[in-house]
């Protein structure tokens, strides 16, 4: 995409007085009615006024105007012209039908300055209109006498829609172009001018962005002097388009979807296979847009993966964004797609015999910033434009492109399977899964022991140093899934829950919601994992006796 400063330096300068007034505030226009920055002057200012309307100027100014100074922001517009007539409804705003000779003021950023006595309009501006130009798309300089002088006329080709014929008819250049200028065309467009206003008669075609002419100082050699009353101008599309996927890397995920979970029992003894689907939309979003010119859509594909199996998946970071434009002949300066991240995802779960399954899928979502990305296209034509090569009966020209692309991205990180065997005969959860005597902890950092077929919360730091000591090497994280499963006992709160008698009798007991219960020998006391240094010596004489704690192969 040509960028727009550069645009400007294209465009042929209006005759300029040599010297500026000082200083003049941007967006600020300055009409002076003699020769000299001396004398009265006049100030129009596009900052306080709104764009397209056209107004007078001050009626002391009418039709003295002799040297004009400007500062305007690049791509912004100020004509003046010799009549004033409303903008009628529908019309372009380029559209200077009835208003007589006119002169255009480009905006580049500084201070310019024009003497009228050299473009044929002294002494004869009445009105004026400002409005911001998409120079992107082009301009067209109209010059009413050879070699680009006398009278300019300049078609800024955003404010006429494409591939439609446009008449001329009404306005000053009709039937008076005699030289003409097109640096500023991309080389993908062309203009064709007629002889008549409907299009009709004699037709020009060599004004086109590619080649090495971009300018023709006499049209009498062309035969198409003073003749021109319509134009079109059209882009020139890609009959063939391969845009090279971009990967983008590294894409943070943090978000998580709510799982889709289902549980199977299977008391047979063979394995049996379920499906787990995950259907959702999620209202994150990614979003590509792109400011080459002429494209009015563009089709977004992400695509990133995943390797399923048992238990976590291997996971792709990275993404690869697939592109596809649209083009009309309509302008517009930005296109974007953005596409929903719409899941459904079906897995086949295996379950094995004799136990419990429990099937999760989670989908996470990571965000990624607005950035800029560049990748190529490949672009065959039906024409040799600059740098193309002759390719399969086309013209092939690869072409560097840049799009920004930011949003919501999604992939399945987390596909898993937890299988629990039976363990006797009934289906409470400790008769599936073996957990006694195991310490877990769940997502959230609670520690239990599981005891008596209960997890039994331990309810802080001191409480399980006191049974276990620093040692947390033997603490298992289990997945929430399996923590709510587990039924619950009353928590264990004591300090120094493992106490013998202070009177020299051997027996250990673990102080459990008050009561003390007789660890019944070493075997149960190591299989618990009770740490022997954490033993205190108490009057055990003054709590009530609880149920022995016995493990048995």
């Amino acid at each position: 995409m040509p960028v727009v400063n550069d645009i400007v330096t294209k465009l042929t300068p209006l005759p300029s007085v040599g010297t500026i007034p000082g200083n003049i505030p941007s967006g600020q226009c300055r009409i002076y009615v003699d020769a000299s920055w001396g004398s009265a002057s006049c100030t129009i200012d596009t900052n306080e006024t709104t764009p397209v309307d056209r107004r007078y100027l001050p009626s002391s100014f009418v039709d003295k105007a002799t040297w004009i100074a400007w500062n305007l922001p690049v791509g912004r517009v100020v004509t003046l012209t010799d009549q004033y007539q409303p903008l009628a409804s529908g019309k372009s705003v380029g559209d200077l039908q009835g208003l007589g000779r006119s002169v255009d003021l480009v905006g580049t950023g500084k201070t310019e300055t024009v003497n009228l006595l050299n473009c044929g309009v002294n002494d004869l501006l009445a009105a004026w209109f400002w409005r911001e130009v998409d120079l992107r798309i082009g301009a067209i300089e109209m010059y009413s006498e050879l070699n680009f002088t006398g009278l300019r006329h300049t078609l800024f080709l955003s404010e006429w829609e494409g591939n439609v014929i446009h008449s001329l008819a009404g306005m000053w250049m009709n039937d008076d172009l005699t030289s003409i200028k097109w640096k500023t065309l991309q080389d993908g467009q062309t203009v064709t001018f007629w002889e008549h206003p409907d299009g009709s008669g004699t037709s020009f075609n060599e004004v086109k962005g590619w080649g090495n002419s971009k300018e023709i100082s006499d049209l009498r050699d062309n035969r198409f002097c003073d003749v021109v009353s319509a134009f079109k101008w059209s882009a020139l599309f890609p009959v063939k388009e391969i845009i090279d996927p971009v990967t983008i890397q590294n894409v943070p995920f943090n978000a998580l979807s709510q799982p889709s979970q289902h549980n199977w029992a299977n008391s047979s003894p063979e394995s049996q296979t379920e499906s787990l689907s995950i259907r959702l939309t999620e209202s994150e979003t990614f979003t590509v847009s792109t400011t080459d010119t002429f494209v009015t859509g563009v089709k977004v594909t992400v695509t990133g993966g995943s390797e399923a199996k048992e238990g976590p998946v291997t996971v792709s970071m990275s993404f690869s964004v697939e592109l596809s434009y649209q083009y009309s002949h309509s302008v517009t300066s930005t296109t974007g797609a953005t596409t929903s991240i719409e899941v459904s995802e079906t897995r086949g779960i295996t379950c094995a015999p004799h136990g419990k399954t429990i099937g999760t899928l989670i989908y996470r979502l990571g965000k990624i910033p607005p950035t800029v990305y560049k990748t190529t296209a490949h672009r065959w034509y039906t024409q040799k434009i600059t740098d193309s090569h002759e390719d399969q009966g086309y013209y092939k020209r690869d072409e560097d492109i840049t799009f920004t692309a930011g949003g919501g991205i999604g992939s399945i990180l987390d596909a898993t399977t937890d299988f629990y065997p039976y363990f006797g005969t009934g289906h409470d959860f400790f008769d599936m899964v073996p957990l006694e005597g195991k310490r877990i902890k769940s997502s959230k950092g609670e520690i239990y022991l599981c005891l008596d077929g209960k997890a039994r919360l331990l309810t802080s730091s001191a409480v399980y140093q006191g049974l276990f000591g620093d040692d947390y090497n033997g603490v298992e994280l289990l997945s929430d899934t399996v923590i709510n499963a587990v039924a619950r006992g009353g928590a264990i709160t004591a300090d120094h829950a493992l106490i013998t008698s202070n009177d020299g009798q051997p027996e250990i007991y673990l102080l459990d919601q008050n009561k003390k219960r007789w660890i019944q020998d070493p075997t149960t006391f190591n299989f618990y994992g009770f740490n022997w240094d954490r033993v205190v010596q108490k009057n055990v004489n003054r709590f009530v006796t609880g149920l022995v704690i016995k493990h048995e192969e």
